[in-house]
């Protein structure tokens, strides 16, 4: 039989885990959860909230970025990064200009920037454990308790801001 020209995604997959350590492809797949967590929240929220703007956008970057970094394709933790950065710089930029105030800017930038500061702490450097963890719970504390909070006062029936 005759083989494909194009490598398989299991062949990319093995070339690129040869010259990682385990260390660093578990922190790759941990911040492919996190993205992908991170997009679930998102459609949650969007939902909780009955929002007329869902981030479509946001959220297929989220879930592709999550599925290249758990393959262990090259360059992907530099793409995951970059957006991740350029995400907690432009949004808050984008709410001021907007003519948002100040507080509601920082209240809403709060879970670009601890995607950004734990794919930070994930994808650069020599990812050992407590720098996995330190990862999570920033991750944690940034996105999961603010999305907490939102549905807790949404739930609460005390207006929000």
């Amino acid at each position: 039989m005759l083989e494909r020209a194009a490598p398989r995604v299991e062949q990319k997959s093995a070339a690129a885990a040869i010259a990682r350590s385990p260390d660093q492809i578990a922190a790759l797949r941990l911040a492919a959860l996190l993205l992908l967590a991170n997009a679930v929240l998102s459609i949650l929220v969007a939902i909780v909230f009955r929002t007329q703007r869902m981030p479509i956008v946001q959220i297929v970057l989220s879930i592709l970025l999550s599925y290249y970094l758990y393959t262990l394709r090259p360059h992907a933790e530099a793409l995951a990064l970059g957006l991740a950065v350029l995400a907690a710089i432009v949004l808050p930029i984008l709410y001021l200009r907007s003519g948002v105030p100040i507080y509601i800017t920082v209240l809403e930038s709060l879970p670009a920037l601890g995607t950004a500061g734990a794919l930070t702490l994930l994808l650069t450097g020599e990812p050992n454990f407590a720098r996995r963890a330190t990862g999570v719970t920033v991750f944690c504390v940034f996105n999961v308790g603010f999305y907490v909070l939102l549905m807790v006062l949404r739930f609460s029936r005390r207006p929000v801001l």
